[in-house]
């Protein structure tokens, strides 16, 4: 496990993939993390809080399938 601790900050690494295992139980996944990059998006667009919630969830799960 990885003890590093960083400050938030608005740079563009805030927008990352990454994957994961855990070993004991045999799980492997993926996490995304869009800060600016899905925040300039949606600000382009004036969706209803429903869509934009919608949008978001799509974005995320395209990214994660894109590091296949």
């Amino acid at each position: 496990m990885n003890d590093e601790i960083r400050d938030v900050s608005d740079v563009a690494r805030d927008d990352i993939v990454t994957s994961y295992t855990v070993e004991g139980l045999s799980t492997r996944g993926r996490a995304a993390r869009l800060g600016p990059a899905l925040d300039a998006i949606l600000k382009r667009h004036d969706y209803p809080p429903a869509v934009g919630h919608l949008v978001a969830e799509a974005a995320t799960v395209a990214c994660c399938w894109a590091r296949l």
